[in-house]
């Protein structure tokens, strides 16, 4: 017997691709596996008993590189191919001589991406954060995605959370209103050219939130000074204690004036540069929300050079109403503007060609507010306002065509 005896006798194998995601109909014979296809055939219907099946395959049509042996099966998986490409295929017969058949029809079919059909399972991601933080994270990176997968939120998702529908980063900005929720999304994943879809469970954690804020304010030097402390937090607070960095020679005589009724006792100590702030609520009461608290009082030292002095909050501890200490704290920084032998200015942009700027300066005293957009030489200050200040912060708004405007204050 002849080699092409056996081929006039061994049916061709009429040979089918079946490659997950590439088709829209599939059978319990898809992969589940990224680069593989699965290929099945009909067996051989000569009088010769066959004794394997090969399946040839390549990256051009009727050029095979390479081989794999299925034995008597009908089915074959081929692993490790290359998404984005298309792969042919052949299948040959062999007897029990060892004779090979000539080449079935051809099939091709493209690899895809990993895409997800829908009985996939993706494990959920968790995350654990504390609130005030803004969450950067890509959903779906386990799978390969070259540009066909889109990504999308299921109904449920907040307001403020987003995910790039092309490449699925995830973003979120946690605010402190989702302190000690636990939050689940889910982000659909669609295939955009067979709509098939999986879903990519995701669960986020926020934990707790306590935030201690000075405010701003502005004093004459020699003058006392209050600045308000305000307290939030998501579960109450019953015992606080925090710090205040005072640079040297700036204020002294710190106290502190209780205003919430739920404060039973409270004492500031001096440490050199830092104050020392405890405050212990009233038996069975608690500060709960967000509110002024307090005022911490100073005495801005008198005959000191004009600055903004800022105020460091640190070291903040507290414990919760259920006497737990909170894990987050946040400090919001104070500051005092203190106006000694010459006068301040702050500005910031309004709108277009506008900007606000706030003039500190003695009460009682004329100055006037220059401006210049050609240099920084004598000559080139030209006079914008002149005016009485009546209050130690006084705020304008001065518009000009110039990209570039300097301002000052001066004495008059």
């Amino acid at each position: 017997m002849t080699h092409l005896a056996l081929a006039s006798r061994v049916r061709r194998a009429a040979l089918t691709a079946l490659l997950c995601g590439g088709f829209s109909a599939l059978t319990p014979l898809c992969s589940l596996v990224a680069g593989t296809a699965t290929l099945a055939w009909d067996p051989s219907s000569g009088t010769d008993v066959i004794t394997n099946y090969n399946i040839y395959y390549g990256v051009a049509s009727a050029t095979y590189t390479n081989v794999v042996p299925a034995g008597t099966n009908t089915t074959v998986s081929i692993s490790n191919l290359v998404d984005g490409t298309t792969y042919y295929f052949a299948a040959t017969a062999v007897d029990t001589f060892g004779l090979e058949s000539a080449y079935s029809s051809e099939a091709s079919a493209l690899i895809p991406a990993n895409k997800p059909p829908a009985d996939i399972t993706l494990d959920t991601i968790t995350v654990v954060t504390p609130p005030k933080t803004v969450l950067h994270f890509p959903i779906g990176s386990s799978l390969v995605n070259t540009g066909q997968l889109t990504f999308s939120f299921d109904p449920g998702a907040p307001a403020t959370a987003l995910v790039k529908q092309n490449n699925g980063l995830f973003i979120w900005n946690v605010t402190p209103a989702y302190a000690l929720t636990t939050n689940s999304f889910d982000v659909r994943i669609t295939d955009a050219t067979t709509s098939q879809e999986t879903v990519q469970p995701l669960v986020v954690v926020v934990e707790d939130y306590l935030e201690v804020d000075l405010g701003a304010t502005a004093v004459q030097a020699g003058q006392n000074v209050s600045l308000p402390v305000t307290l939030a937090s998501c579960s109450g607070v019953t015992n606080l204690v925090f710090s205040v960095q005072c640079p040297a020679g700036r204020f002294g005589n710190a106290t502190l004036s209780a205003l919430a009724s739920s404060i039973g006792s409270a004492t500031v100590q001096n440490e050199g540069a830092n104050i020392v702030v405890s405050i212990q609520t009233a038996q069975g009461k608690t500060l709960s929300g967000s509110a002024q608290i307090a005022n911490l009082n100073f005495k801005a030292v008198a005959g000191q050079q004009s600055a903004f002095v800022p105020l460091g909050v640190n070291g903040i501890a507290a414990a919760a109403a259920n006497g737990l200490p909170y894990q987050n704290c946040f400090p919001g920084d104070g500051e005092v503007v203190v106006v000694g032998n010459t006068p301040l200015l702050s500005g910031a942009q309004s709108s277009g060609s506008s900007q606000s700027l706030t003039l500190y300066g003695t009460v009682g005293v004329n100055y006037q507010l220059q401006y210049n957009i050609t240099g920084l030489s004598a000559a080139a200050w030209q006079p914008a306002l002149s005016y009485l200040q009546t209050n130690i912060a006084q705020t304008v708004v001065m518009t000009s065509s110039s990209p570039l405007v300097f301002y000052r204050l001066m004495a008059q």
